[in-house]
């Protein structure tokens, strides 16, 4: 406990919402673009 964490925030106005979390090598992200274009994407097979 008390470690401190070094945050940076910026802006990239081409995306409605989102957030992208980078730990040592990995980077973890997700955004809201993304998102709709993968469930507007989707296959209508279900029924």
């Amino acid at each position: 406990m008390g470690t401190r964490l070094e945050a940076e925030f910026s802006e990239v106005p081409d995306l409605i919402g989102g957030l992208e979390v980078s730990v040592g090598p990995w980077v973890f992200g997700a955004n809201l673009r993304d998102e709709l274009a993968f469930f507007g994407g989707g296959t209508r097979d279900a029924e």
